[in-house]
């Protein structure tokens, strides 16, 4: 198999299952009517929701299905946050008792049956009420051509309004999408962002438009997804050299002359006033420089053994140094027919759920490119506990016992397993760097019922020891996250031992007295 073959039938997997698209379409669908329904009597009159973004690309990777539910409002323009909108929708999310999580002056976001990030995005319809029964084509030529030339009454030195007006011409967007032959490359480009841990205003969508322009200038179209890989982390290595526009919606004579006289550039397909590559953001691509030198080096070992080490290649460990330095544990791995997603619970307020969101993301990069192999091979068989839980030896530091159950902590992160369908890993943490007391070292505790065991008895896995306590395993993955394989064998120190044994002497002499 070659190369090209091996990373295409990697990117492959990473499309969402039928369970899953059916899922989401049930979770458009509802909102879509809810929406309509609750701003059907306001004096925000709601011309049309879409369901853009990703999903609207058809680029969504399974491992982090963030929706982006476009709403059009009738006579409301930007910005949102001062007219009133973005607290309508806030007022929304709760009416409806969703999950919500924050909002900005652009967006409001929540979860939706735990698995689903929504964001909920407000946009200015442009089509006049005398032009109904467009077809979609023809809705969006008329939806840009009005927005044009709104934005080119707005004079330059109000250009920050100009990036404004993007949701609403996020249907060209899609569009624009939808026209390359390059989603698989996109999918693969999304699975390296997320395992490395970058996240910055506005990343994915620079990293789509870099991924296009790689597969363009490859001429390959999609039928050498190893070079253009290597073309779009060229494309990173050189983030001030960018320039780039595309066609599809306006003419380079649309651009104003001071973006084209002033690269760095990278310009929105749909939108020729907004330039991605500002400043401030090319300042940001900087910290992604290292990062594709890095992927590119691997992708060059793997030329010359003509085979790819895809968790060498998708490493997560930056990703897990930047969004967590706490205390976790994986405390059991049961059966969730509806978990086909990664998610996060929150139990307490003390951290971030943006650093949740990255954590969750990569984990389950790791996961997924520590097993691909592996799933490639078993033919379907399913793998037993002590497998599943020697895929996470890449990334913890240690195994121990506990039996304390994952709600009592201050997070969860639940990572569906790679390799068998309804097995979830539940991840609790403390972010506090502390162990709790209530931990059992002995593995005495009893399970909850709540909790399946998958597999059986105590063994030796490459050098991490597993222990069966019904079901309840924890893992250690505080401070270094690194390659284990041999960390079982760090010394600890004489002193420590002494009082380790020094206290256990003193319990057994408390206990023995307290008997007598």
């Amino acid at each position: 198999m070659t190369l090209s073959s091996q990373l295409k039938q990697f990117a492959d997997g990473l499309a969402p299952d039928k369970t899953i698209t059916t899922a989401t379409k049930i979770c458009v669908g509802d909102i879509r009517t809810k929406l309509q329904d609750y701003f059907r009597y306001t004096d925000a009159v709601v011309h049309r929701v879409r369901p853009l973004g990703s999903y609207g690309k058809k680029t969504s990777v399974y491992l982090s299905m963030d929706i982006d539910i476009v709403v059009y409002f009738n006579d409301i323009e930007p910005p949102f946050n001062e007219n009133g909108v973005i607290n309508r929708l806030k007022d929304f999310v709760h009416y409806f008792d969703f999950a919500f999580e924050k909002s900005t002056n652009k967006s409001v976001s929540f979860r939706y049956d735990h698995q689903f990030s929504i964001d909920l995005l407000p946009a200015t319809n442009f089509i006049p009420r005398n032009m109904p029964g467009l077809s979609e084509s023809a809705r969006i030529l008329v939806q840009v051509k009005l927005a044009h030339e709104y934005l080119k009454s707005i004079p330059r030195q109000y250009k920050d309004q100009y990036k404004e007006f993007s949701s609403s011409l996020s249907e060209a967007t899609v569009s624009f999408q939808k026209k390359r032959s390059c989603h698989t490359l996109i999918r693969l480009v999304k699975f390296w962002r997320l395992a490395n841990g970058i996240h910055f205003f506005a990343c994915s969508f620079i990293m789509e438009l870099l991924a296009v322009r790689a597969a363009e200038n490859s001429g390959k179209n999609g039928r050498d997804i190893f070079k253009e890989f290597r073309a779009f982390l060229k494309l990173l290595t050189e983030p001030s050299r960018i320039a780039m526009y595309w066609t599809d919606f306006y003419e380079r004579k649309d651009i104003p002359p001071d973006i084209l006289a002033s690269p760095p550039y990278l310009m929105d397909p749909s939108n020729p006033y907004n330039n991605l590559l500002s400043e401030v953001m090319c300042l940001r691509m900087e910290f992604v420089v290292p990062i594709a030198s890095n992927t590119l080096k691997h992708l060059d070992e793997a030329e010359r053994r003509g085979s790819i080490d895809f968790p060498e290649l998708f490493s997560s460990i930056q990703g897990l140094k930047e969004c967590h330095k706490g205390h976790n544990y994986i405390t059991d791995c049961r059966r969730d027919p509806n978990g086909s997603m990664p998610y996060y619970i929150q139990h307490t307020d003390t951290k971030s759920k943006f650093c949740l969101t990255g954590l969750v993301n990569s984990l389950s990069t790791c996961q997924y490119a520590a097993t691909f192999k592996q799933r490639c091979t078993r033919n379907g068989k399913r793998s037993n506990w002590k497998e599943l839980t020697a895929k996470f030896s890449r990334v913890v530091k240690k195994f121990r016992q506990s039996g304390k159950d994952h709600k009592m902590r201050d997070a969860t992160c639940c990572i569906p397993s790679c390799l068998n369908d309804g097995d979830v890993f539940y991840i609790s943490m403390n972010w506090e760097n502390r162990v709790d007391e209530t931990d059992d070292e002995s593995g005495t505790n009893e399970p909850t019922e709540s909790r399946v065991l998958i597999g059986d008895a105590t063994e030796d896995i490459g050098g991490v020891v597993t222990d069966d306590i019904g079901g309840v395993v924890t893992v250690d993955i505080g401070g270094v996250v690194a390659d284990t394989s041999d960390c079982c064998h760090d010394c600890v120190p004489l002193c420590a031992c002494v009082i380790v044994l020094a206290v256990i002497a003193s319990l057994i002499f408390a206990l023995v007295w307290a008997l007598n």
